[in-house]
């Protein structure tokens, strides 16, 4: 079932990037309004560059460094990112593993984030193909 379908058609909108230039201090209270395990990081070039967890910011301001000198690309996770024009069946691996996020950044041929595949979106495509 899920070899047979790519992750552009199952994938979502992604959650609103941001920067990994951005304060952290900004960064953290952006998730927090966001009600989202995880947002993407992109670089300036709008290439992936990481996500940003409710676990990395816990980590980083319970951390003794100075919160205000940070920026998202200093504290953000490097989850995998799947292409779109993958299978289903080999972006399962990377979406069960993606732990601490609520789904994992696709990118398309050229490395620029253009989805989201939340870990429901396997569930549903299993479902639906029972």
């Amino acid at each position: 079932v899920l070899g047979s379908m790519t992750v552009a058609g199952a994938m979502v909108a992604t959650p609103t990037p941001l920067l990994d230039s951005v304060p952290a201090s900004d960064g953290i209270e952006t998730l927090l309004k966001s009600g989202k395990q995880a947002l993407p990081i992109i670089q300036s070039s709008g290439g992936y560059a990481g996500v940003l967890t409710r676990r990395a910011a816990t980590a980083a301001m319970n951390a003794d460094e100075d919160l205000g000198s940070l920026t998202v690309g200093d504290i953000m996770d490097v989850l995998p990112s799947v292409a779109s024009t993958e299978d289903l069946e080999r972006a399962l691996d990377a979406v069960l593993e993606s732990g601490d996020s609520d789904g994992i950044p696709v990118v398309d041929p050229g490395g620029l984030l253009c989805g989201w595949l939340p870990q429901d979106a396997i569930l549903r495509a299993l479902a639906a193909g029972r």
